[in-house]
């Protein structure tokens, strides 16, 4: 077992990303999974994410904010397509690459067995370049191959789809199973 952090596999921070990219290609409209993706994948900062929701927010008709009826991903889009002299350059090309990639990755994905689609997310994005930089770098290499492996497995027994997946490794972190065991 690789995991390194107390609360086992699930808990690991390479995994919670890994899987919050997955949860927003099957769906972006999941604020927490959409920011976690652009923070810790694409390096985007608090101030540039502030920048980005303050300037959707100023945007919207009264009453929307209080009805809950606005999503971070509609405020990426906002800002990548409004006019270049009311949003900031770095911020509005970096989201642009950002958005770009995510788009070409989404489309994608429905035709691409889980494992695959991992795959991609990880070597697209250099992930394992970037956790091989950092000190333990070896572990957290360890649980994306388990992860990997896991997805292997559900795409070899079940292969039901991306959403499938996502409840499967829901379910698993739900009992606290152990990924090793799993696998076998």
């Amino acid at each position: 077992a690789y995991y390194h952090v107390d609360g086992g596999f699930f808990d690991c921070g390479e995994i919670n990303v890994l899987m919050s990219f997955l949860r927003i290609i099957d769906n972006p409209l999941q604020d927490m999974h959409f920011i976690s993706v652009m923070r810790n994948i694409y390096g985007f900062t608090d101030e540039e994410l502030a920048q980005i929701s303050i300037h959707y927010r100023q945007k919207l008709p009264e009453g929307i904010i209080e009805k809950g009826r606005q999503y971070f991903h509609d405020a990426c889009i906002d800002y990548t397509c409004d006019d270049k002299q009311n949003v900031k350059a770095d911020i509005s090309d970096k989201l642009n690459a950002f958005i770009n990639r995510y788009n070409n990755i989404r489309t994608r994905a429905d035709a691409m067995a889980i494992s695959q689609l991992l795959w991609i997310l990880i070597h697209e994005n250099n992930f394992y370049d970037v956790l091989l930089s950092q000190p333990d770098g070896a572990d957290y290499r360890g649980n994306i191959n388990l992860l990997l492996n896991n997805a292997m497995n559900y795409d070899k027994n079940t292969g039901k789809g991306l959403f499938g997946f996502i409840l499967y490794y829901d379910n698993l972190r739900k009992r606290k199973v152990d990924l090793n065991s799993a696998n076998s």
